[in-house]
Order: C-alpha cells, then sequence, then structure tokens
C-alpha cells in the first residue's frame, strides 16, 4: 500500500514540476529531494502541491519550502503521524504568512510532540494516542511544554489517561482565550488532582468569553474553577457558581 502510494505521489510531483517550471529551474535540488522523501509518509498530494504552487507564483523561495518541509520530514522519519503538520502548513499558505513565521511555527510543533513523546516514553499504549494528541495540541496552543511534560511525567502512572486527556483538552481551550498561565496551571493541576474533569470542560472558553464580558475577572475565574474541581463537581456547577444558567452560554 504503501510502496503505491508512493509511486503516485512521485507521478504527481512530475506533474508538478511541468506545472510549475519554477521548482525545475536551479537551486531546487534540496527541495526536490525533501518532496521524494516525504512522499513515503503517507502525505496529501494537495499539500505539497499548494507548497509548490506558492514557490511557483513567488510568494515563498525554493529554500524557504525545503525549510517548511524539514520539520515534517523529520517527524514522519521518526515514525509519527504528520497530518497536523501538513494542517498547519496549510492553513499558513492559505492566510499568505510569511515562510519564516510558518517554519518557526512548525519548528515548535516538533519540539513539543518529541518533548511529549519523551515524558510518554514506554507509556505509549497505556495512555493511547488521545492523551498525546490533546497534549501535543495544548501545547501547540500556548500552554507551556515544560508544564505539560511535567503532568505527563508526574500523572501518567496513577491517573486514567482520559483525565488527563481532558485536562490537556481544557488547557488547549484556556490558552486560547489568552488565559494567564499561572492561573491556568493550577485549574489544570487542580483538575488532574480531582480525578473528575469530563469532556464537558473543553467549552469551558465559552464561559471564560461570557463571563469576561459580564465584567468577571479571570482570577476569579480561576478561583472559581479550581474551588469548583476540588469539590469534584462539573462545568455546569462552574456556570452556575459564577450566575450563569447552562442555556446562557450556549
Amino acid at each position: 500500500m504503501r510502496f503505491k502510494h508512493s509511486v503516485n505521489f512521485i507521478i504527481l510531483l512530475i506533474i508538478a514540476i511541468v506545472l510549475y517550471p519554477g521548482v525545475s529551474k536551479a537551486n531546487t535540488a534540496e527541495l526536490e529531494m525533501k518532496i521524494k522523501k516525504i512522499s513515503e509518509c503517507g502525505t496529501e498530494g494537495k499539500s505539497v502541491d499548494r507548497l509548490l504552487a506558492a514557490v511557483n507564483s513567488g510568494r515563498i523561495s525554493e529554500n524557504d519550502a525545503a525549510n517548511i518541509i524539514e520539520p515534517i520530514l523529520d517527524i514522519c522519519e521518526q515514525g509519527y503521524p504528520v497530518k497536523i503538520y501538513l494542517r498547519k502548513m496549510d492553513e499558513g499558505l492559505g492566510k499568505k504568512i510569511p515562510a519564516p513565521i510558518i517554519i518557526s511555527a512548525l519548528k515548535r510543533m516538533r519540539n513539543n510532540y518529541l518533548s511529549i513523546q519523551e515524558a510518554v516514553s514506554n507509556d505509549y499504549n497505556a495512555l493511547g494516542e488521545d492523551m498525546i494528541a490533546s497534549a501535543t495540541a495544548a501545547a501547540d496552543s500556548g500552554v507551556n511544554i515544560d508544564f505539560v511534560t511535567t503532568c505527563i511525567t508526574k500523572y501518567k502512572g496513577n491517573r486514567d489517561p482520559a483525565v488527563l486527556t481532558n485536562a490537556f483538552h481544557t488547557a488547549r481551550a484556556l490558552a486560547e482565550t489568552g488565559f494567564n498561565q499561572q492561573q491556568l496551571e493550577e485549574i489544570i493541576t487542580a483538575a488532574i488532582d480531582s480525578g473528575n474533569i469530563d469532556a464537558s470542560w473543553k467549552y469551558v472558553s465559552r464561559v471564560v468569553a461570557a463571563s469576561r464580558s459580564k465584567g468577571i475577572s479571570d482570577s476569579a475565574l480561576a478561583t472559581t474553577a479550581i474551588k469548583i474541581l476540588n469539590e469534584n463537581k462539573t462545568l455546569v456547577d462552574f456556570m452556575i457558581a459564577l450566575g450563569f444558567s447552562e442555556r446562557s452560554i450556549n
């Protein structure tokens, strides 16, 4: 199956080079080599096609394109999935974000993933892909990577992986609201310590937005969330404690 995919990808590459003559000029050897290598990763041809189109249009250089592929290829060659990296690349290209920023984001994602893999160590099967994906998404959204890996190392042997998964989903949601990092970490620590956080907490960003619109400070939100989690209560209880009904958040 992989061989068949690789052959099809090479055909796509040849077609792309014909369609995008800028790619076949000088200084493209490294880019072509990396594209051929990444064909073995199970990548989608459309993502690379977008990259080649950006090179041909002059939006990015061949060198930048090769540097964009580099962290994705590194992850692939270590046997890890690359789909989320291609999505990030596609997002950057679609929004016409400058190449150095795309490269920096992809490198940060790669480093986050490798740090998480190191923290997981030999417990990959026990923890599961969902937990690892949620931890990676949290780190990629701005949650301190050292905090993420410390949580994994500290709790992986004595907490249900679902608790960690839900906690990291919640951390990501809070980070995406721009929540204070220290307060975020205090909330997530309380969540994991309680062992009672469920999947509904990933919608906490809606509560944060509604609370801010009513003038409730993030400090008050953090204090209330920690109290609710320590009491093994739910997101609905959190909303009620803040003066909301479940309907008012939807």
